[in-house]
């Protein structure tokens, strides 16, 4: 299975295919983005705002179901999620190791909220 390469910095879709390790990094990368941020088609998808910030456990749950959910994880090996507050802006800074296909994956990413 291929897909087109994102840049997430930039939001843009550049014209070459990825595979393997490349493409279930960044299947990772847009599923975890996606949940975060909501999908704006549907007021169902998507963090609970009101009720899921507050406790690290609770995020930590929904963005594992994200990160299993893509097609190609045989398991997560480890997960560390933490909350950062800046410039009056909220972030969280994941670092994850997955197993995929016998390898150990390492991702590490920042999302705003």
């Amino acid at each position: 299975m291929k897909d087109l390469e994102l840049d997430f910095i930039n939001k843009k879709i550049i014209n070459k295919l990825i595979d393997g390790k490349e493409r279930v990094n960044q299947q990772i990368r847009l599923a975890v983005n996606t949940f975060i941020g909501d999908w704006l088609l549907d007021e169902e998808f998507g963090v609970d705002y009101f009720n899921s910030w507050s406790s690290k456990q609770l995020m930590e749950f929904f963005i594992r179901q994200q990160i299993k959910q893509v097609s190609g994880v045989d398991a997560i090996k480890s997960f560390f999620i933490e909350m950062i507050a800046n410039d009056n802006k909220q972030y969280f800074k994941i670092d994850t190791e997955i197993k995929y296909e016998g390898d150990i994956l390492k991702i590490n990413e920042i999302i705003g909220v």
